[in-house]
């Protein structure tokens, strides 16, 4: 061998290696049992032979940074240093076969891969604790799993819309796929994600509760298995995620509207119960003392006192106010109630009223607070002057 070879002692495997005529293991194949070139790459994807310890098998796996040309661990190394051991001398069985299946355009694409960076924490993904892709549905930029992940669970004062979207394009994608490979055509990016949902398809969704339809976010578009009591898979039957969401906000409007409602009549309630006491209190039904309480319906029940006429006439300054607003619009007030949208056009006006009101007190009183506060200081300033003049004086 090389003289280079002998420079390394320390690396036993690796003189083993160079006499082997078997290929090195793909490291890609070793870690995640997938590679992106299958059957065309260059590295070998047979299992490692039983007996081998972890140091043989990684022994065995090119060192992709001594590759490009520089490697920090050195002769420390656990991996094959591959470009060393035929970099000089003649040709071996090992550097026949690298010559032979080697290929530019591929060791490119692989220092790319080495290459990528992470967009939100700028760091090599390789690098990183993880080493995992996060692939988005709607671009192919490059951002590890756990940071995008961190990135789109923010706090809930940003809207879900915002956070479903790529940091650097911002078009939406509904998932985020982890990967520890990046894809580097369309055709490979299909068969991560295709792989991804098939091995999800088989994991129970933990949102699916008691297979009831739609309680899952996601509807038909999760990537889990939405199984019945029975252990039927019924993701068919349910709504996809979009018509989920629409659903959900027509039931928040619908919500809003109804508490809207139900204001208005307790407001129009209130109305009604201080324009009664207010009529009571004028004393235009009020009975004499001694004097027994007639009603005006001949019932032969005297418990009530004309309620019906004395609610209609608490109304008289409704209609007033109702014929300032609508003078175009004939209103029966012959019934004892009022319409729901007199009370909506009362209330709304008494609203404006006491906003102006109380902006314009705030503001007098904000007025009266500055002068007097400048009226203290000057009559304090004063106080302090005769002071001083007087003990002047005194003490003359």
């Amino acid at each position: 061998m090389t003289t280079n070879m002998q420079a390394k002692p320390s690396k036993a495997t690796m003189s083993k290696n160079t006499t082997s005529s078997e290929p090195a293991l793909c490291r890609f194949y070793f870690q995640n049992q997938q590679c992106r070139y299958g059957s065309s790459c260059r590295f070998s994807h047979e299992a490692p032979k039983e007996g081998m310890t972890r140091v043989e098998i990684l022994s065995m796996i090119p060192c992709p940074y001594y590759a490009r040309g520089v490697c920090s661990y050195g002769d420390d190394c656990e991996l094959l240093h591959q470009q060393q051991q035929n970099h000089e001398g003649g040709p071996t069985k090992f550097s026949l076969y690298n010559r032979k299946h080697k290929s530019k355009k591929k060791v490119e694409e692989e220092e790319e891969v080495i290459d990528t960076t992470c967009g939100i924490c700028l760091e090599n993904v390789y690098n990183t604790q993880h080493k995992q892709f996060g692939l988005l549905s709607c671009c192919n930029h490059i951002f590890c799993h756990t940071c995008l992940m961190e990135w789109r669970c923010r706090s809930s004062e940003i809207s879900s819309s915002s956070r479903r979207v790529c940091p650097t394009c911002r078009e939406p994608s509904n998932y985020v796929i982890p990967s520890h490979t990046f894809p580097t055509n369309p055709s490979q990016k299909l068969d991560i994600v295709q792989n991804y949902k098939q091995k999800c398809s088989t994991i129970p969704c933990r949102k699916f509760v008691n297979g009831k339809l739609g309680s899952c976010p996601f509807g038909r578009d999760c990537f889990y298995a939405h199984q019945d009591e029975s252990g039927v898979d019924v993701k068919d039957r349910d709504k996809t995620m979009q018509e989920l969401f629409e659903e959900r906000e027509r039931h928040r409007n619908r919500n809003r509207r109804n508490n809207r409602d139900s204001d208005l009549d307790m407001i129009a309630e209130t109305l009604m119960m201080m324009a009664l006491q207010r009529q009571f209190l004028r004393g235009e039904r009020r009975p004499r003392r001694g004097q027994a309480i007639d009603d005006d319906d001949d019932d032969g029940d005297d418990a009530s006192f004309g309620i019906d006429d004395m609610y209609f006439n608490s109304f008289q300054w409704v209609t007033q106010v109702t014929k300032m607003v609508y003078p175009c619009q004939c209103i029966n007030f012959s019934r004892p109630w009022v319409p729901l949208t007199v009370m909506k056009t009362i209330h709304s006006m008494m609203v404006v009223m006491m906003t102006i009101l109380c902006h314009r007190w705030r503001i007098w009183m904000t007025i009266l607070c500055h002068r007097w506060r400048i009226w203290m200081t000057i009559l304090c300033h004063r106080w302090r002057i005769w002071m001083t003049i007087l003990c002047h004086r005194w003490r003359i």
